[in-house]
């Protein structure tokens, strides 16, 4: 079994409960930048490194990068053109067409 077959085993496992665990953490990343009122503006998969601790077979970080595009809040009606389109989520879409 090669690295990217243990992973998703790992990944699997026990009804995808280190699945669920990344997106937990995600979510708290989420909430942090909330919090500090930044728009990540480019959230994808590419931009989520995952750490998968495959001797204890769990993971071990989730970690979201590329802030090239961030900005405040405040600032989104000015920057948003910036973004990847495809991922720009629709309440963005609506907050820029509400102004």
């Amino acid at each position: 079994m090669n690295q990217n077959e243990d992973t998703f085993s790992i990944l699997e496992e026990n009804n995808g409960a280190q699945f669920k665990i990344i997106i937990i953490k995600l979510l708290y990343a989420l909430c942090l930048l909330a919090k500090a009122g930044i728009v990540h503006c480019d959230l994808k998969a590419e931009n989520v490194l995952i750490e998968i601790n495959h001797q204890n077979r769990c993971v071990s970080s989730v970690k979201v990068i590329d802030f090239g595009t961030s900005l405040l809040f405040s600032d989104l009606n000015r920057k948003v053109d910036i973004t990847t389109p495809e991922y720009l989520p629709p309440e963005i879409l609506e907050y820029i067409e509400m102004k």
